[in-house]
C-alpha cells in the first residue's frame, strides 16, 4: 500500500512540476494587456506629425525619425504595432492610452496659446 503511495505521490509531483513549467511558459511569452508606455509615446508623436506632413515620404521618414527617438528601429516599431493589432484587448488599451495622451497634448497647447 505504501508502495502504491509513494507511486502516486511521485506521478503527482510531476504532474505539477510539468503543469508549473507550462503554465510560467505560457504567461512569459504571453503578451502584457498593459500597452508598451514608450511604443504609446512613440506612437502619439506619429499621430501629431500625421496631421502636420502631407507628403508620404516625408511623413515615412518622420515615423522612422520618431521611431529612433524612442528607442526603436522603424521595423521593431511597426513589428510591435502589428503584433498589437492581434490582441484586441491590448490595442483597445493602447488606443485608449494613445488617446488619453493626444488629449493632454492639446489641452497643453492649448494652455500656451492662451498665454
Amino acid at each position: 500500500m505504501n508502495s502504491l503511495l509513494n507511486k502516486l505521490n511521485g506521478a503527482m509531483i510531476r504532474f505539477f512540476g510539468i503543469a508549473g513549467v507550462i503554465l510560467c511558459v505560457l504567461t512569459a511569452c504571453g503578451q502584457s494587456e498593459i500597452p508598451n508606455d514608450k511604443l504609446v509615446t512613440a506612437y502619439s508623436d506619429y499621430v501629431v506629425a500625421r496631421y502636420q506632413i502631407a507628403d508620404s515620404a516625408a511623413l515615412r521618414a518622420t515615423f522612422d525619425s520618431i521611431a529612433v527617438a524612442h528607442g526603436f528601429t522603424p521595423d521593431e516599431m511597426q513589428n510591435e504595432l502589428r503584433a498589437m493589432s492581434s490582441n484586441g484587448k491590448l490595442m483597445r488599451a493602447f488606443y485608449d492610452k494613445v488617446a488619453a495622451r493626444l488629449d493632454s497634448l492639446r489641452k497643453a497647447s492649448s494652455s500656451i496659446e492662451s498665454l
